[in-house]
């Protein structure tokens, strides 16, 4: 009998799911960074049969994926971003944007990546990087944007941001 292994010893990224792609997406943080796209419809160890794809390039140690649309995109722990085409793991294009611990959030479908200096980069998924946007707020910035009511709301190490204006 194979006693199977599981990829690392510590999770801290949140698991998301991608109903497109019928996958859930998880990202172990130490010792080993890897990222994995599994089928949810199994019972118990589905190592060897529900594993569609891995990497461990793109897996990040602390921020969260974030799937938006037929893509999945993560940030690593050296500040690469990746686009994957969440199906099948592809690699669509990968950019540095800088070290994070924020984990990116999808507003009006374009992702808000927030890197630990405290540049905004707003990204427009797809098969080839583009950058929409690029705010400096001035200060580090280590926690992730909360949405409210069309404005996204930045807490850095001395002040709140925010972006955007009040919902009609």
């Amino acid at each position: 009998m194979a006693i199977r292994q599981r990829p690392s010893q510590e999770f801290v990224a949140t698991p998301v799911y991608s109903e497109k792609a019928g996958l859930v997406f998880i990202s172990s943080s130490w010792p080993k960074q890897t990222l994995l796209a599994i089928r949810p419809d199994g019972n118990g160890d589905v190592t060897g049969t529900h594993v569609v794809w891995r990497d461990d390039k793109g897996a990040p140690y602390v921020p969260s994926l974030i799937v938006a649309g037929d893509f999945l995109l993560s940030v690593n722990n050296s500040g690469a971003a990746f686009c994957y085409k969440a199906a099948t793991g592809e690699v669509l294009w990968q950019e540095k944007l800088g070290r994070h611990h924020a984990s990116p959030v999808l507003v009006k479908g374009l992702v808000f990546f927030i890197n630990d200096n405290g540049q905004v980069n707003v990204i427009k998924p797809g098969t080839k990087f583009e950058r929409v946007a690029q705010y400096e707020l001035g200060e580090q910035c280590y926690a992730s944007p909360a949405i409210s009511d069309g404005q996204v709301f930045l807490r850095g190490f001395k002040h709140i941001f925010c972006l955007g204006r009040k919902a009609n």
